[in-house]
């Protein structure tokens, strides 16, 4: 076995200097003149020894091939053996071309001390050719042979010369320095390692996970969903007709002019929130709720306004009651409306009790609103002050019940903005 595997070593070696691709694949008849080293089956008793063949076939214009052989094994006697055989090229057309080879055919030889047999074989065995000039290449193989007659098992190694007729390749090999498969004109990272696989301008194989067009690589963006156009980086290209850095699809005010900054939403920049755009904006840090004027600034209110809380407090209570808290928001919203002015929180009571005593709780009652307007609805302190007026401005009839309640009440009276 140890002659066998030099002898296929030997012809492998020829290879050296391979990594040259061929432009097409060639056609046409063909003759083999080998020698080799034949081993018998240790049953048959034979000798092993060198063997001399001559096969001719024919090459298809494609990977396959069928050919014939007969040969003589030295050994004394002689022994001869045929073969039919089909052969299948594991490349395209290439420098150095492995092949696979299987067949059938027979053996005639005289075992020692035994008449002379003829046995059918079925054989089966790898090569490689490597060319050497136009239709010329070296070739080597290593074969198993199967003898049908006794399970014998014999084994062949072959080197020689293949010579095509016939044809004549037009195209010249390339170079290909990598060995990628991909002529050097063409590679376009020529310095590949070894056993990478590539592409067809010969780069590393890279996966495109997504499927976006853009390798996992380059791309920016993984996990794009299906169907989604990218850019050059792999993210979805989003569309921005006003070129404004919102995209269309988020865009509320879409053909704003170019180089006006807007906000998130594609609008025109509105800081204080109070509808008027940063750009006409004489006030940009107007109060939130103000009302403003056309220019941004904060509505004046020219005239003193007062307004009466529908607040109703239980006889000889001070705190304002649930029901009535609404009314107390009327009025901090009417003062965020117009942040410029302040006002004055009167109470008053109906005429039962002491004077002194229906003047506490009138101040308790209007101090109890204005501890709502400033503590929970967030009324600026210095901007309200509360006044008990006690029983001392009825405005209905306090010798009735529905005329005493009327008087048990809270207004608030809003300065009017002077300006001068």
């Amino acid at each position: 076995m140890k002659k066998v595997l030099s002898v296929f070593v030997a012809g492998a070696t020829l290879a050296l200097g391979a990594g040259q691709v061929l432009a097409e694949e060639a056609s046409g008849i063909y003759v083999n003149p080998m020698a080799g080293y034949y081993m018998y089956d240790g049953d048959r008793k034979l000798d092993d020894d060198w063997m001399f063949s001559l096969g001719v076939g024919y090459k298809f214009a494609s990977r396959w091939a069928a050919e014939v052989a007969a040969g003589n094994v030295q050994s004394s006697p002689k022994s001869t053996l045929w073969n039919v055989d089909g052969l299948y090229h594991l490349t395209d057309p290439q420098m150095f071309r492995p092949f696979l080879i299987a067949g059938v055919g027979s053996i005639k030889f005289k075992p020692k001390n035994a008449a002379a047999a003829d046995e059918e074989q079925v054989n089966a065995g790898l090569g490689v050719l490597v060319q050497l000039v136009d239709n010329l290449s070296a070739r080597a193989e290593v074969r198993a042979l199967y003898g049908n007659a006794d399970d014998s098992v014999d084994a062949m190694t072959s080197l020689g010369l293949s010579y095509l007729f016939g044809h004549t390749s037009k195209a010249k090999p390339v170079m290909d320095s990598d060995g990628d498969g991909v002529a050097d004109d063409q590679d376009q990272c020529a310095s590949t390692a070894a056993g990478t696989a590539v592409d067809a301008v010969g780069c590393p194989l890279v996966v495109d996970a997504d499927g976006d067009g853009v390798k996992d690589n380059m791309d920016r963006c993984p996990g794009t969903a299906s169907g989604v156009k990218v850019d050059a980086s792999g993210c979805p290209v989003v569309a921005d007709a006003d070129n404004d850095g919102v995209a269309d699809e988020r865009d509320q005010c879409p053909g704003t002019a170019p180089g006006t900054p807007v906000d998130a939403t594609g609008c025109l920049l509105d800081t204080d929130k109070d509808g008027v755009t940063d750009a006409k904006d004489a006030c940009p840090n107007t109060p939130k709720g103000a009302l403003v004027e056309a220019n941004g600034c904060t509505k004046k209110l020219l005239e003193t306004v007062s307004l009466s809380l529908d607040v109703k407090f239980a006889s000889g209570k001070t705190d304002v009651p649930p029901a009535y808290r609404g009314e107390v928001e009327k009025l901090a919203q009417f003062l965020t409306q117009y942040p410029d002015t302040s006002v004055v929180v009167e109470g008053h009571t109906d005429d039962r009790g002491a004077d002194k005593l229906n003047q506490r709780f009138s101040q308790l009652r209007a101090d109890a609103v204005r501890r709502v307007l400033v503590g929970e609805m967030g009324i600026a302190a210095e901007r309200v002050t509360s006044v008990g007026y006690g029983e001392s401005r009825p405005i209905a009839d306090n010798a009735t019940a529905e005329g005493r309640q009327k008087n048990r009440r809270v207004v608030a009276v809003v300065s009017a903005t002077v300006e001068k």
